[in-house]
């Protein structure tokens, strides 16, 4: 009963930082409410874009190519996926055959899906992506 105690009380100060966190995070939502005051102004000026003491010219929206978020959403997957493959690497002589395996496993499936990201074109900066 005394080792079930002593394994229990390594988890209190993780209970006691998760109450506290949480009841100081519904204290400032409360708070929030009783302070907060929305001012509602009529004002066209001050609505209105304003930069650096000059008026603003032009549309503030700008387009952004969607190869370009193509190609950094598949860089954070592919970076993504040599990131979990340094801890294989270090933990290699320990693994065994079944972590070679499920490795090998993994890099097919990534291999895989780069090379239909390669014969799709999403990868291509000058040719169109048509993603079916």
């Amino acid at each position: 009963f005394v080792e079930i105690m002593i394994l229990n009380f390594d988890y209190v100060f993780f209970l006691i930082f998760f109450f506290f966190s949480l009841i100081l995070a519904i204290i400032l939502v409360i708070l929030s409410f009783f302070f907060f005051t929305k001012k509602k102004t009529k004002n066209i000026r001050r609505k209105s874009l304003y930069e650096c003491g000059f008026e603003s010219f032009g549309d503030s929206h700008v387009l952004i190519n969607i190869q370009f978020i193509t190609i950094a959403l598949l860089f954070v997957i592919f970076d993504l996926e040599i990131l979990f493959l340094l801890p294989w690497l270090i933990s290699a002589n320990f693994l065994g055959v079944l972590g070679y395996f499920t490795i090998y496993i993994v890099l097919t499936f990534f291999s895989f899906g780069f090379f239909y990201e390669w014969f799709l074109g999403a990868l291509s900066w000058k040719k169109n992506i048509n993603i079916v």
